[in-house]
């Protein structure tokens, strides 16, 4: 089965790992980035604990 001319172009990306324990915030300047703690489920972790109640969050994230 041919492959797309898009599949092949992004066979050859070659991307960089961030870390995802802070998050940037606009306005954004170029010289002082405000950033800030990535919260738990974007800050939600109260609202949405029912729906996580018996999962193991280390193993399934």
């Amino acid at each position: 089965m041919p492959t797309s001319s898009a599949r092949r172009g992004s066979d050859r990306v070659k991307t960089v790992p961030r870390s995802v324990s802070h998050e940037r915030h606009l306005p954004n300047s170029l010289f002082s980035p405000s950033t800030l703690e990535t919260r738990t489920f974007n800050g939600y972790a109260e609202e949405v604990a029912g729906l996580y109640a018996g999962m193991d969050l280390r193993k399934h994230f």
